[in-house]
C-alpha cells in the first residue's frame, strides 16, 4: 500500500477553525479556506440572513455557479482548439501531399 503524506492545515472559516487534512500543500489548503470564507463574508453582508447554514448554502450555489460557468467556457474554448487544430491537420496534410 502506498503511503501519502498528509498536510494538516488549520484554517478559520465565517469565525469557525477547521482542521483540514489533505495531500495538498498548505498554502493552497488556506487559499480555498480564504476564498470560501470571503464568499461567506460577501453573502453575510449582502442578506439580511442571519443562520450560518443559510449563508453557507448560498454561497455555495455561488461558487457552483461561478465553477458551471467556467467550464462551460472552457468547454466551448476546447470545442474551437479541437476545429482549429483539425482544421490545421488538413492543411498541413493537403500541402505535404505531392
Amino acid at each position: 500500500m502506498e503511503k501519502t503524506n498528509k498536510n494538516i492545515t488549520e484554517v478559520v472559516i465565517h469565525g469557525e477553525i477547521y482542521k483540514i487534512v489533505n495531500d495538498a500543500p498548505q498554502e493552497y489548503t488556506l487559499s480555498l479556506a480564504k476564498f470560501v470564507d470571503e464568499k461567506l463574508k460577501e453573502i453575510s453582508q449582502n442578506t439580511s440572513l442571519a443562520a450560518p447554514m443559510k449563508v453557507a448554502i448560498l454561497a455555495a450555489l455561488n461558487i457552483a455557479d461561478e465553477l458551471f460557468k467556467l467550464k462551460e467556457e472552457l468547454d466551448a474554448d476546447n470545442e474551437i482548439i479541437a476545429k482549429e487544430t483539425e482544421s490545421l491537420c488538413r492543411l498541413i496534410q493537403d500541402n505535404t501531399r505531392p
